[in-house]
């Protein structure tokens, strides 16, 4: 049934939750990542929260990639306002938020952010 929690196996153990992909706020474009894309992102987002922080480099660069999804390139944000839409993902907004601007993904000039990187279409 859609909505229904479902149950799941990551890492061996059962793991009950919705998958991320109908929860994200800002996600317009269904098809900006792949299905492999995709695949990876169910194994560290649930119920739209970060449930498991990736250890590999590449991994954390794609969950990056969706947490830009939230700001909108051209916008102008407060740490405050960018700590809110982070903290719908996980509550180490610190730690996100210097993910983000180390990858390029957000900048920060005088207090403010904006989105400057990211995926902004189709993926190829």
């Amino acid at each position: 049934m859609p909505g229904e929690p479902l149950t799941h196996t990551r890492g061996g153990s059962q793991v009950r939750g919705r998958r991320w992909w109908p929860s994200l706020r800002r996600m317009t474009t269904p098809d900006l990542f792949t299905a492999e894309e995709r695949a990876v992102l169910d194994r560290f987002v649930v119920d739209g929260r970060l449930a498991v922080v990736p250890s590999k480099g590449a991994k954390w660069h794609l969950v990056l990639e969706l947490l830009a999804q939230e700001f909108e390139p051209g916008e102008r944000y407060a740490e405050t306002e960018v700590n809110a839409r982070l903290r719908g993902f996980h509550d180490d907004v610190a730690n996100l938020r210097r993910r983000l601007v180390d990858a390029g993904m957000l900048a920060r000039a005088e207090g403010v952010y904006h989105r400057c990187g990211g995926r902004v279409g189709p993926a190829t």
